[in-house]
């Protein structure tokens, strides 16, 4: 598992930026023209079993992007990152969701309802890659609207060491990135969420919601909204 160095400033138990979600239509087809547009290649990740969606994994080291997709309307409909990705998809947004990262997902839970958070209940997820290993997780949802939020989920992984999807061997048009800087718009603080970090920025928006990415690239700064 990548290291926590970069945590939040000032939050007791240790969180950073795990991945930022792009929804595209088609998987293929988005793993293409993010590669012709931005030197990135994105890998077959797997699909969420029950949850409608699957995924590409774009590694970057300690972090990744993940371009997800619908792939059984059924099923997405009934899950509510489903229902946010066929939202976003509709409103041509860049992003749909982004997630945090944290070795004590029962110890974010508490902290955040102890600062007043109503959370639902922590979720089990897995997937399959590929080459049949099975990644699994657990997340806990923060903001509970139909709409993208600015607001990320928290991961908890339960995988060995070096099986996290960034840590996948890249092979990108300018050599290994990685992420600088998750830049969201919000109408709410996030701090109790957030902590301090170099991370991302948040700014006052009339839309909630990831604004844009900035990566590092053998070629320079990357951004992509």
């Amino acid at each position: 598992m990548p290291d926590f160095t970069q945590s939040a400033k000032g939050l007791s138990t240790p969180t950073v930026v795990d991945h930022v979600l792009l929804p595209v239509a088609d998987l293929e087809d988005g793993a293409r023209s993010l590669e012709e547009r931005f030197g990135l290649h994105g890998i077959p990740g797997g699909r969420h079993p029950g949850a409608g969606t699957a995924n590409f994994i774009v590694p970057l080291g300690r972090q990744y992007l993940e371009l997800i997709a619908i792939v059984d309307e059924g099923e997405a409909a009934s899950r509510r990152l489903g229902g946010r990705v066929a939202r976003a998809l509709k409103e041509s947004r860049t992003f749909v969701a982004w997630a945090l990262r944290t070795q004590d997902l029962d110890a974010v839970r508490g902290r955040l309802q102890g600062a007043g958070w109503d959370l639902p209940a922590i979720v089990e997820g897995s997937r399959t890659r590929p080459d049949g290993q099975v990644l699994r997780w657990r997340t806990q949802d923060v903001d509970t609207g139909a709409e993208p939020s600015a607001i990320p989920f928290v991961i908890e992984w339960g995988i060995p060491d070096g099986l996290h999807p960034g840590e996948v061997e890249s092979s990108h048009r300018t050599g290994p990135a990685a992420l600088r800087r998750v830049v969201v718009g919000a109408r709410d603080k996030l701090q109790a969420v957030l902590g301090d970090s170099d991370l991302y920025e948040v700014h006052e928006s009339a839309v909630d919601g990831v604004q844009k990415v900035v990566l590092e690239t053998g070629a320079g700064e990357l951004v992509i909204e």
